[in-house]
């Protein structure tokens, strides 16, 4: 579904602003990986298959790095 994939850019390019205090990179499977220092890394899909999985990743943004987006 492209609609998703938008949703996952659109969260990326978020976090990757300055100002998110959080680090964005790809893993060597080509998931992005998100972290900030002293907490535990969030990994997205970057091509997911369900709309559950985007909330999801919103859920664990917010859980684990205290980023809301």
């Amino acid at each position: 579904m492209a609609g998703l994939k938008r949703d996952v850019d659109r969260i990326i390019r978020q976090l990757q602003r300055p100002d998110s205090g959080c680090d964005v990179g790809k893993t060597n499977r080509g998931h992005w990986k998100v972290s900030k220092p002293g907490r535990q890394n969030v990994i997205i899909s970057p091509q997911p298959s369900d709309p559950r999985s985007i909330r999801n990743a919103r859920a664990d943004l917010r859980r684990y790095l205290s980023v809301d987006v």
